[in-house]
């Protein structure tokens, strides 16, 4: 089984935090202050209601190369703090963030390291009223948070990073009542992958801790089938990605990887969320923190496809987010798109805007808005394509498209030929 990676000492010694973990929380850090400009774009808008939830908080801090560094708690609160000191910055009304944070582990004495250092900050006087910390286990207070979430109002705008040790800690059960259970959550999601795999086999069928991801002894004898066949390992990650995907309930994920190279091991920083625009912006962030996450798989849209009767090996390549990889991908969806709209009976006689697109194909690739955006300008430069304006205008011809702008195939294609 999977063991805790961190733990702060009974005497307040505290961990040395690995390059990995310091990407999740910059990663953490710069979409928490992206999701709230985001729902706060209105500038006659003069609060947001927000639910945070660290649901294995730790001690609060850690140490890297002799210097102190702050743990998740204190990033969260700081980022939620300073965004919306810029926000306010900007406008002539006050802005308000009416935040509520909760911070779970189940270490007793994690909490009281953590309770320490928020004493000893700038949030201390928000400590039993807007910051809570409990000492149990996630799944324990989950139903708690949820109910909390749900009486504060109607949007239950919610943020769920659960950085869990392994891959056990959670059941998708929970997951599932969090995402079926709100109007507007989101979950940060670590899943190591790599464990689990190697975990695997007939004798630990139907144990807790693989019901807890509800599979049972057919689905790990499937998954160990593909033990025979060459890139045994990435078809085991396929078909567990499609398992938690098809098994939580949300409608948008991010399937990347997140990469130790201490260790070696790979593992998932999933992204489970109900509206394809938050995904995207969670994507770029890949992009952007590009030296540490990796994809398992090709570029374009249908990325973790494969094909049976060719080697597999060679479809599941490593794609490092780079400038390259980048150039493939718009490259692979500037022929992708054609041939997507053209096999959509009703696509091809209507046209499709960029939103219907990225919520049927994204889940399974790294390509982004942005990236769609620059293939779509090239097949128009090409004389493939036309866009419109939701409203049924010819779009100018700027670079950058909006989510409501609509492609329509052209009546006298060069490359595809006639409709």
């Amino acid at each position: 089984m999977p063991t805790q990676h961190y733990e702060w000492g009974q005497d307040g010694s505290i961990p040395e935090i690995g390059e990995h973990s310091l990407a999740k929380h910059r990663i953490i850090q710069e979409y928490v202050s992206r999701y709230i400009k985001i729902l706060s774009a209105n500038p006659r808008q003069t609060y947001l209601n927000l639910t945070i939830v660290d649901g294995f908080c730790g001690g609060g801090l850690y140490s890297y190369k002799n210097e102190i560094v702050q743990g998740s708690p204190l990033i969260l609160l700081r980022a939620v703090k300073a965004t919306e000191a810029e926000i306010s910055i900007l406008r002539r009304n006050d802005f308000k963030i009416n935040a509520d944070f909760f911070f779970i582990d189940e270490a007793p004495h994690h909490c009281q390291l953590l309770r320490r250092e928020i004493e000893q900050s700038e949030f201390k006087s928000e400590l039993d009223r807007t910051i809570n910390i409990y000492p149990k286990q996630f799944e324990e207070v989950a139903p708690r948070i949820i109910n909390f979430i749900k009486d504060k109002g109607k949007a239950h705008r919610s943020l769920f990073f659960l950085d869990q040790y392994g891959w056990s800690d959670i059941s998708l059960k929970t997951i599932r009542n969090i995402i079926n259970g709100l109007s507007y959550p989101e979950v940060l999601l670590t899943f190591a992958v790599d464990a689990l795999i190697n975990y695997l086999n007939e004798d630990q069928a139907g144990s807790r801790a693989l019901l807890s991801l509800e599979l049972n002894r057919s689905d790990v004898k499937d998954l160990l089938k593909h033990k025979d066949q060459a890139g045994w390992r990435f078809l085991i990650q396929n078909d567990l990605y499609r398992h938690i995907k098809n098994s939580t309930a949300a409608d948008h994920y991010t399937p990347f990887f997140i990469k130790s190279p201490k260790s070696g091991r790979s593992y998932w920083l999933l992204h489970l969320s109900k509206h394809v625009r938050a995904r995207d912006e969670m994507t770029v962030l890949h992009w952007d923190k590009k030296n540490h996450f990796v994809h398992h798989g090709k570029s374009g849209f249908n990325a973790l496809g494969f094909d049976p009767s060719k080697d597999i090996s060679g479809q599941f390549s490593l794609f490092d987010f780079n400038e390259i990889d980048h150039c493939h991908s718009r490259d692979a969806t500037i022929l992708q798109i054609p041939e997507i709209i053209r096999d959509d009976e009703n696509w091809n006689s209507k046209g499709v805007n960029l939103e219907e697109i990225f919520s049927k194909l994204s889940n399974n690739s790294p390509v982004t808005k942005n990236i769609a955006g620059e293939a779509i300008v090239l097949l128009r430069e090409e004389g493939e394509i036309e866009i419109t304006t939701k409203d049924g205008k010819a779009r100018p011809r700027a670079q950058n498209l909006e989510w409501d702008d609509r492609v329509v195939l052209a009546r006298q294609r060069k490359l595809w030929g006639p409709t």
